[in-house]
């Protein structure tokens, strides 16, 4: 950090050895911490140049079957299945 200036470059550069899809997870997690401080303390952010998108192949749940098994499900699952719809988890991270 030099005069409210960010320069991530060498921190993209550090993590490149990781998969795609890790790099893109953890320049978002990134780019939220730093819009925050661009927007509160106007810092600049150097080196952000777009990344290439990721492809991904996440699974979906249909919203029937959600549904059909909170009707059949006892409280403690309802409670799994709930929050996991609400909080957006993947079948990846449930299972």
């Amino acid at each position: 950090i030099d005069n409210k200036r960010i320069d991530i470059s060498n921190y993209k550069k550090s993590i490149s050895h990781y998969k795609p899809r890790t790099i893109s997870k953890k320049i978002s997690i990134l780019r939220g911490f730093l819009n925050y401080l661009v927007d509160k303390y106007e810092f600049k952010i150097i080196g952000d140049e777009p990344l290439a998108t990721v492809e991904t192949n996440i699974k979906t749940i249909p919203i029937d079957s959600i549904k059909k098994a909170l009707d059949k499900a006892n409280l403690l699952e309802y409670t799994i299945i709930y929050l996991s719809f609400r909080l957006g988890l993947k079948v990846s991270e449930i299972s």
